[in-house]
């Protein structure tokens, strides 16, 4: 396998798909790992989002929405590129999904929860989840 699926300090393999797909879907396994939600919930809850917007789409402007009425709250992840672990280390506690190239990940108290470990890809979005 090309990805690292074996845990680590700061990865801990995760698939909350229930039929255990693992492509295509990480926003949703995410939301589902970080708002402890069904899978079929976090589904409905974007497709609620989507379509209360769907006249003005753009989807940066959908995404924003989104995070904004499930409760997350963008990070300011700097100036500077860094890793997903290296903001995993300087955010020990709370629950963070973790976007990285149009991939998602969720971050629970300074562990990874992703099928495959993203740890050393570079952090293009970071957003908490205020519950």
């Amino acid at each position: 396998m090309l990805f690292r699926t074996e845990p680590t300090k700061y990865f801990m393999p995760c698939n909350m798909n229930p039929s255990k797909n693992h492509v295509g879907d990480c926003l949703f396994r995410s939301l589902t790992k970080i708002m402890s939600i069904s899978y079929q919930q976090s589904q409905k809850i974007f497709l609620e989002v989507w379509s209360k917007h769907l006249d003005n789409f753009d989807w940066d402007l959908l995404m924003n929405y989104f995070y904004e009425e499930c409760g997350f709250i963008k990070c300011d992840t700097g100036l500077k590129q860094q890793t997903i672990v290296s903001f995993v280390k300087s955010h020990p506690s709370g629950k963070y999904l973790l976007i990285s190239h149009g991939h998602a990940s969720s971050c629970i108290n300074g562990k990874i929860y992703d099928t495959w470990d993203p740890c050393r890809r570079l952090l293009t979005e970071a957003y908490q989840y205020v519950d």
